[in-house]
C-alpha cells in the first residue's frame, strides 16, 4: 500500500520535497537530553586541513545531519571544500565507522556524542571536535493527501504533544514536543545541503 505520512530526518525531507514526493507537516523538538556530535580521529591525525594526503571518511548514511552532513559542516570549516566519491568508505553501522577509522581504512566519521560513548572505542581514537546536533526530524505528508485528513492528523499529534502524550515518538526518536513547520524554517537546511 501507498505511505501517507511518514517521520524523516530534515535531510531526507529536503530530498524528497524536491522530487515531489513528500510536503511539510510537523517539526520535532528534542528533549533537552544531550545531543552534541562529535568529529572522530585518530591520535596520530592534527588537523583536518587537506594535506598532502587525502583524508577519507567513514560513512553510515549520506542523509543523515548527525553523521554526515554535520561533519561536511565542520570540513568546510577546516579548508575540506569538495570531497570525491573515492575519499568516502560507506559503513553499515555506527561500530563499523569506529572500527574503520580506527583501523585505518578511514580518517575520520561524525556521530552523536550519546552512541559514540555506548560503542566499544579503541585507544587510538580521539574527539576532534564536538558540536550541537541539529533538531531536525518531522513528521511529514504525501503531497495529494486530502487537506482535511492532514489538518485532523497534525490536530490530533499536536493536541498529544501538548499532553505529553506523544507516546513511542518521544520514546524511539527522544522528541519533547512537536510544532507545525513553517516552509521558511526550511530555508537554512537547504543552504547547508547546497
Amino acid at each position: 500500500g501507498l505511505m501517507h505520512i511518514a517521520t524523516l530526518p530534515i535531510f531526507t525531507y529536503l530530498v524528497a520535497a524536491e522530487r515531489n514526493l513528500i510536503a511539510s507537516g510537523l517539526l520535532a523538538e528534542h528533549l533537552s537530553a544531550p545531543r552534541d556530535i562529535v568529529v572522530v580521529t585518530r591520535n596520530d591525525l592534527d588537523t583536518l586541513t587537506p594535506g598532502q594526503t587525502p583524508l577519507k571518511f567513514a560513512r553510515f548514511d549520506p542523509l543523515s545531519s548527525d553523521g554526515w552532513l554535520t561533519l561536511r559542516i565542520v570540513l568546510f570549516g577546516n579548508g575540506v571544500t569538495e570531497i570525491e566519491e573515492s575519499a568516502i568508505v560507506e559503513v553499515d553501522s555506527y561500530q563499523e565507522a569506529i572500527d574503520t577509522v580506527s583501523n585505518g581504512d578511514a580518517d575520520v566519521l561524525a556521530m552523536p556524542r550519546l552512541i559514540w560513548e555506548d560503542h566499544d572505542r579503541q585507544e587510538n581514537l580521539r574527539i576532534y571536535t564536538q558540536i550541537e546536533a541539529i533538531d531536525s526530524d518531522g513528521i511529514y505528508f504525501i503531497p495529494d493527501i486530502d487537506s482535511d485528513v492532514k489538518t485532523r492528523i497534525s490536530n490530533a499529534l499536536l493536541d498529544r504533544s501538548v499532553a505529553g502524550r506523544l507516546g513511542f515518538l518521544a520514546e524511539s526518536h527522544g522528541w519533547g514536543s512537536l510544532r507545525l513547520a513553517d516552509p521558511q524554517e526550511f530555508d537554512r537546511f537547504r543552504l547547508i545541503v547546497e
